[in-house]
């Protein structure tokens, strides 16, 4: 039996945090414990988790996810990890399938699917095969494909590659993802087995411009960690992303996001030394053309 422990951040997440440490004890492959790291909460979040069977670590004061999962990473003894955010849960059978995979021996990612509730419609999310990704940085260049909630790590190369950076207020799961590319199998168990809480604190609502941003920083620092010669033919896995980007704009019928995106690929095309292919992928077949879509985009909007 592949033993793990459940590694729970949580601020302010009394209405939530309850019923993720419940989904988290109720696997049909119980973890070794549940640690919920308080990461100064005003409210009786540390409270409620205790009295639903977490052990509970405080920050006096906020320092951020990063931190609270890092400290929950070195406060456990189990050699696998699972991440689980305080207003997400699971079902019964999500660590029995993420599990599977560390029986090779080999240092392992492992996730499923998501479906998001709390919203008009349930998404599914990510839309890969599932199985062992052949080229886990290539598929990551194109998309954050781990759900955090998901995601089943092996604690040694988690502290190998220094856990999450703390500096990074956003992405900082993406960041970890590529920086463990080259040192872990990922395998995607095809199974949706998370179901994560869809409110308006998110900081997915709120800053999903600074997401963006800061999703593409991520991929400069890992092209920058690609040896030379290896970084051109990456450039079609950043070109895929940026088509995923201008796809996003246009469903949403942001025209000011499209001069937001614009203008990120202008900097990513200096910053990654694309030429100027981020700037023609945004543009398309023209600047009309596209200005066009995002119309039919906001007035299918209104009349949804």
């Amino acid at each position: 039996m592949i033993r793990y422990a459940v590694v729970i951040p949580a601020r302010n997440a009394r209405a939530y945090v309850a019923e993720a440490v419940a989904s988290a004890r109720q696997q049909t492959v119980p973890p070794d414990e549940v640690v919920v790291v308080d990461d100064g909460s005003t409210d009786d979040t540390a409270a409620v988790a205790q009295a639903a069977g977490a052990r509970v670590i405080a920050h006096p004061v906020s320092r951020g996810v990063s931190a609270a999962r890092n400290r929950g990473i070195a406060a456990v003894a189990a050699p696998v990890v699972a991440f689980l955010d305080a207003d997400d849960c699971w079902t019964p059978d999500h660590a029995m399938r993420c599990l599977a995979p560390f029986a090779s021996g080999r240092p392992c990612v492992a996730f499923g699917r998501s479906v998001s509730f709390m919203t008009e419609e349930e998404v599914v999310w990510p839309r890969i095969p599932a199985g062992t990704l052949a080229d886990p940085i290539g598929t990551l260049l194109v998309d954050n494909t781990v759900p955090q909630s998901s995601a089943v790590v092996t604690r040694d190369a988690l502290l190998a590659v220094g856990g999450y950076d703390e500096s990074l207020a956003l992405s900082e799961d993406y960041d970890l993802w590529c920086r463990l590319a080259d040192r872990c199998a990922f395998v995607h168990t095809g199974a949706t087995t998370t179901r994560r809480r869809v409110h308006p604190g998110q900081t997915t609502w709120s800053r999903a411009h600074e997401m963006r941003d800061a999703a593409w920083q991520v991929r400069a620092r890992a092209m920058a960690r690609l040896a030379p010669d290896e970084r051109p033919r990456r450039h079609a896995a950043l070109a895929a992303a940026m088509r995923l980007e201008r796809a996003a704009v246009i469903r949403a019928g942001e025209a000011q996001g499209i001069v937001m995106l614009r203008d990120l690929a202008a900097r990513m095309d200096d910053a990654l030394d694309t030429g100027d292919l981020l700037q023609r992928t945004v543009l398309g077949r023209g600047a009309a053309a596209l200005a066009l879509r995002v119309a039919v985009g906001r007035l299918l909007r209104m009349v949804r």
